[in-house]
């Protein structure tokens, strides 16, 4: 283990890491304001680069800021601010040269936002899930970021209609084009219960697949965060009971479809249990049209 590093003498409440490369990340850090500052790993040395400004607003509000790398030299940074009593989002562009930083573009919208978390779906294309400024219904809205750093925001969709489902979640990528976001639920502001919600994404569109409950224990939607482990793995870790105590869920996902390869592969079941070699098994057969066979 190496030394404890200080990265800055400032107060640091709101901090991020990104990973850049195998050993630089990218630090977002500080209150009434944000941050930024690059780390390069050598073993177990830290050297620590100069910071930079990257959020001047004096009132940064919830979870924010969050940042995604969009390449080893480029950082992502979405965050919610306070403007008349309204929470909105603001992004941000951070282009990082060695050890320095500079702000190469920033885009004010009017999306509401006090909690938020992004993912990257692929190059340069970024899901956020964000909260609405009254009862935290869920949205999720798109960004695609070009060549010229111009940021290039979708239509913002409306993911819940029921109140206070959104002021704790952590969004995962299942792919190119699908999310999991794992969210609370409750029908006030306490005693919130976790779920888990599956969308789509066609270009810049959204289509919510399902929502489904992840457990019924009291105060189970909080302190959430998730990340995928494997193919069909998500690991979730959140309170739980009266005390909020830490727990974790692993879960699976199953994509909804199977694209066969030629119109000769034929899809003969699904196997429901788990058996030993040369022993019989439950199968679940899909719907299948034998005179459509080639």
């Amino acid at each position: 283990m190496g030394e404890d590093t200080e990265i800055c003498a400032t107060n640091s409440s709101i901090t991020t890491v990104t990973k850049l490369t195998e050993n630089k990340v990218f630090i977002t850090y500080g209150l009434n304001g944000a941050r930024g500052i690059v780390c390069n790993i050598n073993g177990t040395v830290i050297t620590v680069g100069t910071y930079k400004d990257i959020i001047k607003d004096t009132a940064p509000v919830g979870n924010s800021p969050t940042a995604i790398a969009l390449s080893e030299n480029k950082v992502f940074i979405a965050y919610s601010y306070n403007s008349s009593g309204y929470r909105y989002l603001k992004m941000k562009i951070c282009t990082i040269e060695a050890m320095t930083i500079s702000v190469s573009s920033e885009r004010e919208t009017r999306l509401y936002g006090e909690f938020i978390s992004a993912v990257l779906l692929e190059k340069n294309k970024i899901f956020i899930s964000h909260t609405s400024v009254a009862y935290d219904y869920l949205h999720g809205t798109v960004c695609m970021i070009d060549e010229n750093d111009t940021i290039t925001i979708g239509t913002d969709t409306q993911l819940s209609f029921i109140q206070y489902t959104a002021n704790e979640m952590s969004t995962v990528a299942l792919s190119s084009n699908a999310v999991l976001i794992i969210h609370n639920q409750g029908k006030t502001t306490s005693n919130y219960y976790l779920y888990g919600m599956i969308c789509t994404i066609e270009d810049m569109s959204i289509t919510i697949v399902k929502d489904i409950q992840l457990s019924a224990e009291i105060n189970s939607g909080y302190a959430i965060s998730a990340l995928k482990l494997k193919e069909i793995d998500i690991f979730i870790a959140h309170s739980l009971g009266s005390n909020y105590n830490l727990y974790a869920m692993l879960i699976e996902y199953l994509p909804r479809t199977v694209q066969t390869a030629t119109q000769a592969d034929k899809i003969y079941g699904i196997a429901t249990t788990k058996t030993t070699d040369g022993q019989p098994v439950k199968v679940v057969r899909p719907n299948y049209n034998e005179s459509e066979e080639n």
